[in-house]
């Protein structure tokens, strides 16, 4: 994996988890806002709670694919998962070993 390679994926992360986030929060208002109140009856209380649990789960993964994109367009940070794919001559630049039997659990 080439460093446009690792641009490309990281990238692709970022825009899937910024479409997960939106689709949660957008559920996730539905849902709330369901109740003319916007208090949810008993019923729906857990379906309110389990919106708000994806919503939050979407926006920590949104927030970690940001600074990993941040991190590798800033700083040339290459995620470890990446670093040690078998097919990634970036790992031998960094004098990482090229022994993919190590990796192959990985």
């Amino acid at each position: 994996m080439d460093k446009q390679s690792v641009f490309d994926f990281l990238r692709e992360e970022l825009d899937r988890t910024h479409d997960e986030y939106v689709r949660a929060k957008e559920r996730f208002y539905e849902i709330a806002g369901q109740a003319p109140t916007g208090l949810p009856h008993p019923d729906g209380t857990r379906r309110v709670e389990n919106a708000a649990r994806v919503q939050a789960t979407a926006m920590l993964d949104y927030a970690k694919a940001i600074h990993r994109f941040n991190d590798f367009v800033l700083d040339g940070t290459i995620p470890e998962e990446l670093k040690n794919a078998p097919e990634n001559p970036v790992a031998s630049e960094k004098g990482q070993s090229e022994d993919t039997s190590k990796r192959a659990g990985s």
